[in-house]
């Protein structure tokens, strides 16, 4: 059994709209985090200073927004694609 909590009255709050809400919630849950943490190891940091840690979290996203933009068969795929061939990943940010 689960719990939840919202903002919706007893008439709104019907078993399809919370399950639809349910599902959106995990979708951007999906989306982005699990990304970070599972493509990215977010939650296991190897750098030790704070203001690297700040500083990677925003570059990591930068990356997977471009992973997105970049690849058709999903992100872990594409990075691993890019990783084995460098000078495309470069060219594809115009940098060679």
């Amino acid at each position: 059994m689960h719990h939840g909590i919202t903002n919706l009255d007893f008439q709104q709050a019907d078993p399809e709209v919370v399950l639809d809400l349910w599902h959106r919630h995990w979708g951007i849950e999906n989306q982005g985090y699990w990304v970070l943490d599972m493509v990215f190891g977010e939650d296991h940091p190897r750098a030790r200073k704070a203001h690297l840690l700040q500083t990677l979290s925003p570059l990591r996203r930068v990356v997977i927004t471009l992973l997105r933009l970049f690849g058709r068969e999903g992100v872990t795929c594409t990075r691993a694609r890019l990783s084995a061939n460098v000078d495309q990943a470069l060219s594809l940010v115009g940098l060679c």
